[in-house]
């Protein structure tokens, strides 16, 4: 992993302590170019290779159903071992459990309200 730190239209993307972040920024409406976007950006950091993941969408405010199709889809999820959602709002845990019942992520999904929960529950699959 060389870059430590990526911007994108919608989201930070940082890969720190064997952890892939993906954090999006305040009040991001999410549309299928931009995870086409992110998916590049997290490649170029990975270099093929799976990691444990945490996309906090505490500041998302939309991701239309093409984006969120993409998103749950093995060119996003194939790079992830395990995925950790961060909210902490009743408009945020809508949209995570929706993305988690109808996209049905391929790989180990969970949301929590604390990161450090979110990272002991990944680290389970080290």
């Amino acid at each position: 992993m060389i870059k430590e730190q990526i911007e994108t239209t919608v989201c930070t993307i940082s890969y720190k302590s064997e952890i892939m972040y993906i954090e999006f920024k305040k009040d991001s409406i999410v549309e299928l170019f931009h995870i086409n976007e992110i998916i590049e950006e997290r490649c170029a950091i990975q270099h093929e290779k799976k990691v444990l993941t945490i996309v906090d969408i505490r500041n998302l405010w939309q991701a239309n159903v093409a984006a969120r199709e993409k998103a749950a889809s093995p060119a996003m999820t194939d790079h992830n071992i395990a995925l950790a959602i961060l909210s902490d709002s009743l408009p945020t845990r809508i949209l995570g459990n929706f993305y988690m019942k109808f996209n049905k992520p391929n790989v180990p999904t969970k949301m929590f309200d604390s990161e450090a929960e979110a990272l002991e529950w990944l680290n389970t699959f080290k």
